[in-house]
This record gives C-alpha cells, sequence and structure tokens, in this order.
C-alpha cells in the first residue's frame, strides 16, 4: 500500500506526507489526550479508568481501527455534556489528532489506504495502464476496499488473487466483490479444526501437525514436511506456541522475532518499574538480581531477606559494605548501581528519544547484561537466550537513534517530555509492540508468524489461529469506546 501510494506521489511531483508506525503515533496520542483531560477535568474524575496505564492503549486500537476503516471525524458526533466517556472523549480525541497530522504533514500508517485513493484524484496521470495484482488477502478492510475500487476505475486491471475457503456465508473478498465473476477457482482446500477454548489452540496445531507427520491423521494427504508449514499467530501468544512446538519436538522459527517485553531486557524494564513504585523491598529486589545478567543465580537472597534491605541507596550501602564477602556481592553492586541510574533519569522530564537512550544506556551498563552472558560458557543452552537479548538491546538502540531523526518533523510535540509512570509506561509500550530481528532459520521447522505474513510469502499448508468474532474481520463493533 505504502509503494502504491509513494508511487503516486512520486507520479505527481508530490511531497508525500511522513508515515508514522505504531507506537511512534503514541507521543502525539498521550499528548492530545492530557490536553483533553485537562480542559474537562471534571469529565476525568468521573471516569477513572481514563487515566490508567492501559487506557493509551485501547484508545489507539480504537482510532486505527477507525481509520482503517476510512471513517471521517465529522462522522462522529461529540457530546460534551454526556456522562458516557464513548460520545465524547473518542470523538474530540479523534478530531485533534487527525487536525495535528494534517496540520504538520503526517500520517498515521493506518491512513495509507485513504492517503493513496486521496492523491490518485489529484494525479489524473497515474496508473491507466496498470495491471494491479492484489495476492493473499481474504478479505479487505473498509479503507482498502475503498482503494481498490479506485484502482479498478483507474487502472487497465485489477487482479485479485485470493483463497477460496469453501466455507458458507464466509465473509471474504468474493463477498466484498460480488459484482465481479472471479475467473478461476484456486484448488486448495480449507479445513476446519474447532477450539472451544482460545488457550487450547497452540496444543491443536502441534498435535495435528505431531500427528500428520506420523502419518496418523486421516484428513490430509502425505505430509509435506515441517519447512511447508507457516502459521498465523497473534501477539503475545509466542510463548504458550513455543512451549506447544517444543512438547511435540517439533522445530519452529518466529519469522518477525518475539516481542521485546517477552525478552529478558523487556521483563527486567517491567520488574524494575515494579520494584521502583515499591521502594525496592528485600526478597524481590534480590530475586531480581539472582538474573545471569546481574548477579546469578548463586547470590545469596536468603541472606540479603534476613538483612532486611529496602530502598535502593540501602541496597547500595550494604553491597559496598559487604562486597568482599561473596564472590557474587560485586556483580550484584554493580547491578544496584545501574538500576539506581536508571531509575533516578526516568524521574526527570526528558523527551521520548532521551528516555529511549537512558534505557539503551542501562541495557549496555558496563559488566552486566551480554558481559555477564558470554562469561557463561560452560552453559551452550544460553546461546539462544544471549542472541535474543543482544537483539533486543540493538533494537533499542536503533529506536533512539530513529526517535532522534523523527523528532524534528513530528511539531511541538517533540517538545513533550515525560517523567516516572508516563516515561516507564512509554517504554512498555515500545517493548509490546516492537519485535527483535528474525533469528537464523532452521531446517525443516514451522515459520511462525505474528501477524500477517510478509507479502508473496508462499507455503503449501497455511494455519491460521485466532479466527474469532472479535478478529475477523476488525474489531469496531467490540471496543467499549465505539460502542
Amino acid at each position: 500500500w505504502q509503494d502504491i501510494y509513494e508511487d503516486i506521489c512520486k507520479t505527481g511531483g508530490l511531497e508525500g506526507r511522513k508515515i508514522l508506525s505504531p507506537p511512534d503515533h503514541m507521543m502525539i496520542l498521550r499528548a492530545i489526550l492530557r490536553e483533553v483531560l485537562r480542559e474537562y477535568s471534571d469529565k476525568a474524575k468521573s471516569w477513572p479508568g481514563l487515566t490508567r496505564s492501559g487506557f493509551p492503549d485501547i484508545l489507539s486500537r480504537d482510532i486505527r481501527e477507525m481509520l482503517n476503516e476510512a471513517v471521517a471525524p465529522d462522522k462522529l458526533e461529540a457530546n460534551p455534556d454526556s456522562d458516557n466517556p464513548s460520545e465524547f472523549l473518542l470523538p474530540e480525541v479523534y478530531s485533534r489528532y487527525m487536525d495535528y497530522l494534517r496540520k504538520y504533514n503526517l500520517m498515521d500508517s493506518a491512513q495509507i489506504y485513504t492517503a493513496a485513493r486521496d492523491v490518485m484524484r489529484e494525479v489524473m496521470s497515474w496508473g491507466s495502464d496498470l495491471v494491479v495484482v492484489l495476492a493473499g488477502f481474504m478479505s479487505f478492510n473498509h479503507g482498502q476496499l475503498e482503494l481498490v475500487q479506485a484502482l479498478r476505475d483507474r487502472c487497465r486491471e485489477v487482479i485479485i488473487i485470493k483463497p477460496e475457503t469453501e466455507m458458507k456465508d464466509f465473509h471474504d473478498a468474493d463477498v466484498q466483490f460480488s459484482m465481479i465473476t472471479p475467473a478461476k477457482k484456486s484448488s486448495g482446500k480449507i479445513l476446519e479444526l474447532p477450539v472451544y477454548e482460545p488457550g487450547l489452540e497452540p496444543e491443536t496445531a502441534a498435535r495435528t501437525l505431531a500427528l500428520w507427520s506420523a502419518g496418523e491423521w486421516e484428513h490430509a494427504g502425505d505430509f509435506p514436511g515441517f519447512d511447508s508449514v507457516g502459521i498465523m499467530i497473534q501477539q503475545g501468544r509466542e510463548e504458550s506456541f513455543a512451549e506447544a512446538f517444543k512438547r511435540y519436538s517439533i522445530a519452529y522459527d518466529f519469522m518477525d522475532g518475539i516481542p521485546i517485553n517477552q525478552t529478558l531486557p523487556g521483563k527486567i524494564l517491567s520488574s524494575v518499574h515494579h520494584l521502583h513504585t515499591r521502594n525496592f523491598p528485600t526478597y524481590d529486589t534480590a530475586m531480581l538480581l539472582t538474573q545471569t545478567c546481574f548477579a546469578g543465580i548463586k547470590f545469596p537472597v536468603m541472606r540479603l531477606y534476613r538483612a532486611g534491605i529496602t530502598g535502593i541507596n540501602k541496597w547500595e550501602e550494604y553491597l559496598t559494605e559487604h562486597e568482599t564477602e561473596d564472590e557474587t556481592f560485586t556483580a550484584a553492586l554493580t547491578a544496584i548501581r545501574a538500576i539506581r541510574t536508571f531509575t533516578e533519569a526516568m524521574t526527570r522530564r526528558n523527551t521520548p528519544a532521551k528516555i529511549m537512550q537512558i534505557f539503551h544506556e542501562f541495557l549496555t551498563a558496563k559488566g552486566l547484561w551480554l558481559d555477564r552472558y558470554t562469561g557463561s560458557t560452560e552453559y551452550p543452552e544460553l546461546d539462544e537466550s544471549i542472541r535474543t537479548i543482544a537483539s533486543a538491546i540493538d533494537t533499542a538502540g536503533d529506536k533512539s537513534m530513529r526517535l532522534n531523526e523523527l523528532l524534528p518533523d513530528i511539531g511541538p510535540i517533540q517538545d513533550d517530555k515525560l517523567q516516572d509512570k508516563e516515561a516507564y509506561e512509554f517504554l512498555e509500550s515500545w517493548c509490546s509492540k516492537t519485535n527483535t530481528r528474525a533469528p537464523l532459520q532452521v531446517s525443516n521447522a514451522v515459520r511462525i508468524f505474528t501477524g500477517r505474513p510478509p507479502v508473496l510469502a508462499f507455503f503449501p499448508v497455511w494455519i491460521m489461529t485466532d479466527v474469532t468474532q472479535k478478529s475477523w474481520s476488525g474489531n469496531i463493533t467490540s471496543s467499549p469506546l465505539l460502542g
């Protein structure tokens, strides 16, 4: 979609709008939300959920859903007198967000379809000689649908290549383009595997593949090999699918990497935030220090527990005083000092780019993290953990540099500064929405994709999980804010 948009702009000599992808758009949304809640402080008090840490993510999902569905801001009627936040807050934030993007020549990545359609109306010289082929879409959201219809009206030909479900009343592109007669049906077939509890999906997929590979699954022909199998899963379910495949001894690759909040750096960030709010209590802080990237499993937790230390400064005092009494205390002291430096920096007001830089500096503190892991060469099973941690740290460093490059382009929001809770929430949101780099591929392994696969990915066997009312197709009707 972005290629189409950029090609139209290039043909017409237009300057394309700078595209914001998740979670960068959250910098703008958070600032607008704070502004609206300040202006309507009485409403904010009566809606306590609006100030909770998870609310901006809910708001972001709903706004991107409306952008995907090409909902114009003037189609939403705000009612500032309502006691229901869905009748006022969402239309107000959505309208201000769109105004901000327009004013500073920015675009949310979910706007790409409507933006391409709009510039196509300006550049009449584009596309009349093109044959456009759209491959692999089971169905289109409304924004995509409008663009495809515009392409069909402009281009010489539009061809849609899609899987055939052979399922009754399944809402797919055949239904959306009912006026088009398909030239040819594909030869593939789709098998339904009903799962009555979402948590059983990983187990069902792994068990079915194991039975098929052993020649004991009667619903299909010869097993083509695990590297012929691709699977699409929902973000956040990586661990459960990994556990299921390991249990059935099936090799697998996460083709998109894994979310950083599921790596050690992401988990340590959440732990440090939690401990910081509780003034670094004795037992939980001691357990944090047992991580291999800090003091390791030989750290004497019960001794520290009996010492009853609370507070980061007391921890540093105790470990400094007793550093020579245990071989792990030096590493623990280094870790405590790095954690103190990090938490103190998070209490100061900083831009998102600076906050990301602070996080990266914490992850590269000398004598910790990879320095500790690479000293554990007698445990080859740590190799995968080392690769994952290194990828997460590199990704944080890359993000810090990209934010520094992005900030001058996003208007006055670049001067917006965060501290304490908001700073931690910014990092945790980024960790949940960003993946590590994909690892080197393992031979004869199932390829697992978080969300949609890349364009023109090809697998003789394709497994789609999470085919529920909420996820198919879109969640616009199930959002508490959209009603």
